[in-house]
């Protein structure tokens, strides 16, 4: 899950949402929020993003349809 923003200054800087990974491997280090998909309370990748974003920040986020080309 990566949750990317427009900066208000300049649209065309976007900004990225990193966590301070707690435990091993890595304990400290910055990192893309993330997990795994469970199939007893996940009904899609959807579901999966949102719950682990909620996880490992603390937001609630809706996700968006990306464009593609």
């Amino acid at each position: 899950v990566t949750l990317f923003r427009r900066q208000q200054t300049n649209p065309a800087l976007y900004q990225v949402l990193l966590v301070k990974r707690g435990l091993p491997p890595k304990a400290g280090f910055w990192a893309i929020p993330g997990g795994k998909q469970d199939p007893t309370i996940d009904n899609s990748l959807v579901d999966t993003a949102v719950r682990e974003m909620f996880e490992e920040t603390g937001l609630k986020v809706k996700v968006n349809p990306l464009p593609y080309y």
